[in-house]
């Protein structure tokens, strides 16, 4: 897997969803 999905599936979880794309980084 890419190390940029690994990075979504983190903020994933908090935020409650699969994946947030790229926006998902910056989304705290």
């Amino acid at each position: 897997m890419d190390p940029k999905f690994l990075r979504n599936q983190r903020y994933a979880r908090k935020h409650n969803k699969k994946n947030g794309g790229s926006g998902s980084e910056g989304e705290e």
